[in-house]
């Protein structure tokens, strides 16, 4: 209904999209690769889609999910809200794997474009505020007309308006890491699978983590990586850093993989983790690269609706035309007391509140080249990881 000029909580036939009703349109969700949908959770993503919509319009809404290897150019229904990448239709903008945008075309289409699939809720969850009229939007009526929005860059000065300021900066111009800073982390290991403390180390302005083979390493003869972290804990803040990762063929293979991540004291035990916001906390993935142009982040919980296993929402992003290893991508967290969101070169890709909430305790800032429990690669290969700078910014009241 429309009271003082707002729709909240609208009746269905209230609202209409270029004359035809809001509560006509059907969801379609677009997508090229089945088995990446199942990856993404496909359990996480449609009630993201569907349980908004059908609260907004007072009925049962499902998504139709279609696999999509091509541009697609018809409708299918007269009234459509279509998720994809793929479309080549009057009013929808092209293709373009460096934007997330979304928006109404002249014939009344509601279009949802983004090269991270997870983000789909996340941009739907902006339209409905805006447009739809969910309770507490401050629209003026209830019809929706021809628009466009697009998800800005990242702007950090935005965040020091609001209070943010850096709290912590390393460029890594040192000779040696310093010991009061950063530690050593998992040293240790057996079976021909170690990590030591010589795998990580600082080179031209670079923090560098190596993966090989050793004849004759310190432990003994086998497989050698490194990690670090940062001695103190953090609990919310932006955090940054420019990472070039190493060769990774893909999720499959028995490869070291490169990881920015963050993790809390006890994110595996349900009865610690509590869904995330126990005092168990979450692991929060930045970064994990699983492919020449595949990044990943994820928030991994324990103790979530019951279950005594891990649960995780993954965003997986590929084919934006980048090359990991052989070039350095800036990949950030925006961690708030509401919400993660995940950034890559600036671009939002991911925004989520996974779990009963966002962790409340202090976690560790960690950089790892991660091993497989076999790794398949001659003796001879060595895979490397660099890092830049580490940055972090807090609000006072989060120091």
């Amino acid at each position: 209904m429309e009271q003082n000029g707002i729709c909240t909580a609208p009746a269905e036939g209230i609202v209409t999209v270029c004359g035809a009703l809001f509560s006509d349109y059907e969801l379609y969700l677009y997508f090229p690769d089945t088995v990446q949908f199942k990856k993404l959770s496909k359990r996480l993503l449609l009630p993201k889609l569907e349980l908004p919509f059908s609260k907004a319009v007072g009925k049962e809404k499902k998504v139709t999910l279609i696999r999509d290897d091509s541009y697609n150019e018809k409708k299918i229904s007269e009234h459509e809200i279509v998720f994809g990448t793929n479309f080549k239709r009057p009013g929808i903008p092209e293709k373009d794997l460096s934007k997330s945008f979304y928006g109404v075309t002249a014939d009344g289409t509601i279009y949802f474009c983004s090269p991270s699939p997870i983000l789909y809720g996340y941009l739907w969850h902006l339209f409905l505020e805006e447009f739809a009229g969910t309770p507490g939007a401050e629209g003026k009526d209830c019809t929706i007309r021809e628009c466009y929005r697009e998800i800005p860059k990242f702007d950090i000065s935005k965040l020091e308006a609001e209070g943010y300021r850096k709290v912590f900066e390393d460029t890594f111009e040192a000779k040696e890491l310093d010991p009061e800073i950063w530690k050593h982390r998992g040293v240790g290991g057996s079976d021909g699978r170690y990590t030591t403390e010589s795998q990580s180390t600082l080179e031209n302005g670079k923090l560098v983590i190596r993966g090989q083979y050793k004849a004759d390493g310190e432990r003994g003869e086998g497989w050698y990586t490194g990690q670090v972290s940062l001695r103190k804990w953090y609990r919310y803040g932006y955090f940054e850093s420019k990472v070039r990762c190493s060769y990774m063929p893909g999720r499959q293979a028995a490869d070291f993989w490169s990881a920015f991540w963050i993790q809390a004291p006890s994110p595996y035990d349900p009865d610690q983790s509590q869904g995330g916001i126990g005092p168990g906390g979450s692991e929060i993935d930045i970064m994990e690269n699983f492919g020449p142009d595949c990044t990943t982040s994820c928030i991994w919980i324990s103790g979530w609706e019951g279950e005594r296993d891990l649960s995780g929402e993954v965003c997986e992003v590929h084919n934006l035309g980048n090359s990991y290893p052989d070039e350095y991508h800036i990949f950030s967290l925006l961690w708030t007391e509401d919400y993660y969101e995940m950034y890559v070169d600036g671009m939002l890709t991911d925004h989520t509140s996974f779990g009963y909430g966002t962790s409340r305790v202090n976690e560790e800032v960690i950089f790892s080249l991660c091993m497989p429990g076999n790794v398949d690669l001659d003796h001879d290969t060595v895979r490397t990881m660099y890092a830049d700078y580490l940055r972090i910014w807090q609000k006072p009241e989060q120091e």
